[in-house]
């Protein structure tokens, strides 16, 4: 805005229109991955109430019940482990129950999803990709997922929601996996240097994106409650972020192979991390539960993921056989699959669909606890180590797996027209990533693609503090004017006069302000009026709608009616940074933006990555609002100008460096580009706007 010419510009510095280098420098904020074909990720879902029997109950080879080790259940008459000649049958023992087990989904590089236990939601089967899958992340609930390719784009499936991705930009260092929030409301895209892309409800914490690492990033793991994550190289060096706490590495120990995965307990208090020969190392509360490390030959392990209890953990192998350890349940490997593409995740689903005995011979109703023809003893009540484990998967074959009742095949699985995709981005028939499209979208977009406009306010009053204004340039195809006098509650003097010079393309923007000491003052009235004391996120909710409201009530008292209203929200209002601040000043500016919708109206916002950060800690608000960020310096002339803005604006920045190569924020869809930072603008002392305009492409 016009107003101030400091916090106007993209980064926070005495001469900002003057230094190039404060607007921005090199790249620091990266996501990028490799061919990531090695690359797998397995995905926990927590244990349903409905869940599958184990493998071991759906074939011949075993007979379990609830009695101790060594005895029989009361349904047999024996009081010994019974032979193979005096096996129990269906009429003296009980019926099979079906047990509460994860499913799981196998994943592999070229997007084909083969499901265990779990319906069908979906696969990138027979479409083609530009580059291969690499990761994969789930839903809370088990009943969607999203897929990764090494350029950042996001393919969602079932309930999952797309929240945006980086396959539209330019990446420096290809994906090298994603993890997702607690609730499901965002997720975390990480490349292989380290950069850290953060979409929906995710916050960004930190990265190695602009910092040497020995070793490329192979996977992260997110903390339980979301507030932070863990990143892995290929040495094994962990790097911890937000809330997550660094408990051992094996960055300095000498690897017989390197690290591949890792996996996080459930209550955040330690990681395993696996090796390509299926080594595994535990730290803090993770114990160890068996490896395939000692295996002859050595299966070709991509990743692992923890049970959702944390007693146990799966180990899959690139080809698609699936080891279990500790209390995770086997549904079966993906070998027999029909794609030859390296596996890149396993999916565990909370609800597993109940599977029926394959053999009339024997039931079930628990966990084996005693075996016959298994040739285990009763030591088999202390199933969760790894002498007893192995044995389990090798007489779990592919023999004795679930039919296509439990595991659909290509040929039962719906097809790409039932990608749930569609309904949160639009166009995704095709392929889902590329093909939709971010800013001019939206029928109310009021800008055609290229033009320029202007904005303007209070200080184009002239004389300063009257009705009259400055001499204005002829016919501006769009133009913004401020609403308010350099105050939350002043009004611009000139603001009519400056409207009517708009004409018909006109939109308005708002400064915001915090409340006097920071903390919001009690709001009488407003949408969240009783507001308790203490509460200071619903007073500052209270705050931001009862300005906002004063806003537009001064405009429609003009006659007048914007396309779009813009919030102003830079650092140089005096808003406290500290943390503790942070949650309030977002709900100022979401109870402005609240006001604005209430009203039937657009509302975005103008700021900078940075800025955005430091007010807001990064806050998303809900459905990606319009963003006008300012910066650039010519129209079409190179990196910094309006026209490259566009394109970097469409994925976040990271706040935690004033140098970034994207520059969006708040999730948002860049409509304007305010230029002119070097001279290269329009008339003096007044701001000219580039608009991004319909069709850009966005994730």
């Amino acid at each position: 805005m016009t107003e101030r010419r400091l916090p106007r510009c993209a980064l926070v510095v005495a001469k900002c229109r003057s230094k190039k280098a404060a607007n921005e420098a090199s790249a620091s904020w990266r996501s990028r991955l490799g061919t990531g074909l090695a690359l797998a990720a397995i995905l926990a879902f927590p244990p349903g109430t409905a869940g599958a029997p184990l493998a071991g109950a759906t074939g011949t080879t075993t007979t379990a019940t609830t009695a101790p080790a060594g005895t029989t259940s009361t349904g047999t008459s024996t009081t010994t482990r019974p032979s193979t000649t005096t096996r129990p049958t269906t009429t003296t023992v009980p019926k099979t129950v079906a047990v509460p087990a994860p499913a799981y989904r196998v994943v592999r590089a070229d997007g084909t999803v083969t499901d265990f236990g779990a319906p069908a939601l979906g696969d990138l089967s027979g479409q083609k990709l530009d580059r291969p899958i690499v990761g994969a992340a789930s839903t809370p609930d088990g009943d969607g997922y999203w897929l990764v390719s090494s350029d950042g784009g996001v393919f969602a499936f079932g309930d999952a929601k797309f929240w945006g991705s980086s396959g539209a930009v330019r990446l420096e260092s290809p994906i090298a996996g994603m993890a997702a929030t607690p609730d499901g409301g965002g997720y975390w895209l990480v490349a292989k240097d380290g950069g850290i892309f953060a979409f929906g409800d995710a916050r960004f914490f930190g990265s190695m994106g602009s910092k040497p690492i020995n070793q490329p990033i192979v996977a992260m793991a997110a903390t339980p409650d979301g507030g932070g994550y863990w990143l892995v190289a290929k040495d094994g060096g962990i790097f911890a972020f937000g809330d997550a706490r660094f408990l051992g590495s094996t960055g300095s120990a000498r690897l017989n192979q390197p690290i591949v995965g890792m996996a996080a307990t459930p209550d955040g208090g330690g990681y395993w991390l696996v090796a390509k020969d299926g080594g595994i190392f535990a730290y803090g509360d993770a114990h160890f539960y068996g490896s395939t490390g000692a295996q002859r030959p050595p299966p070709t392990v991509a990743v692992m993921a923890a049970a959702p209890d944390g007693k146990g953990y799966w180990l899959a192998a690139q080809n698609g056989a699936v080891f279990p350890f500790g209390d995770a349940p086997h549904r079966g490997g993906a070998t027999a699959s029909t794609s030859t593409a390296p596996v890149v995740a396993l999916v565990v689903v909370p609800t597993g669909t109940p599977v029926p005995p394959t053999s009339s011979t024997t039931t079930t109703t628990s966990r084996p606890t005693t075996t016959t023809t298994v040739r285990r003893t009763t030591t088999t009540t202390t199933r969760p180590t790894t002498t007893t484990r192995p044995t389990t998967t090798t007489t779990r074959t592919t023999t004795t797996r679930p039919t296509t009742t439990t595991r659909p095949t290509t040929t039962t699985r719906p097809t790409t027209t039932t990608r749930p995709t569609t309904t949160t981005r639009p166009t995704t028939t095709t392929q889902p990533t590329t093909t939709t499209t971010a800013p001019g979208t939206s029928p109310a977009h009021p800008y055609a693609p290229g033009d320029t406009g202007y904005d303007v306010s209070w200080p184009q009053c002239l004389p300063l503090g009257s009705a009259k204004v400055q001499k204005l340039p002829g016919d501006p195809a769009f133009v913004v004017v401020g609403v308010n006098n350099g105050k939350i509650n002043g009004f611009n003097a000139c603001f009519a006069a400056e409207a009517a010079w708009s004409g018909t393309n006109l939109s308005v923007y708002i400064i915001l302000q915090p409340a006097p000491g920071g903390d919001p003052a009690p709001e009488a009235t407003g949408p969240k009026a009783s507001c308790s004391a203490t509460s200071s996120l619903c007073e500052g909710y209270d705050w931001g709608y009862n300005y906002a409201e004063d806003d537009l009530a001064f405009v429609k008292a003009k006659g007048v009616h914007p396309k779009i209203w813009w919030v102003d929200i830079e650092t140089a209002e005096r808003w406290p940074t500290q943390k503790r601040y942070r949650p309030v000043n977002a709900a100022i500016i979401q109870g402005a933006l609240d006001a604005i919708k209430a009203a039937g109206d657009i509302g975005g916002i103008y700021s900078t990555w940075y800025q955005w950060g430091e007010i807001t800690g990064s806050y998303v608000p809900p459905g990606s609002p319009p963003i006008w960020v300012p910066g650039a310096y010519g129209e079409t002339d190179g990196t910094y100008s309006a026209e490259s803005y566009c394109q970097r604006a469409v994925v976040p920045g990271d706040p935690s460096t004033l140098s970034s190569t994207s520059i969006g924020f708040a999730d948002g869809v860049p409509w304007l580009v305010q230029f002119g930072y070097e001279g290269n603008g329009g008339p003096t002392n007044i701001d000219p706007d580039y608009s991004c305009g319909r069709g850009l492409p966005r994730g």
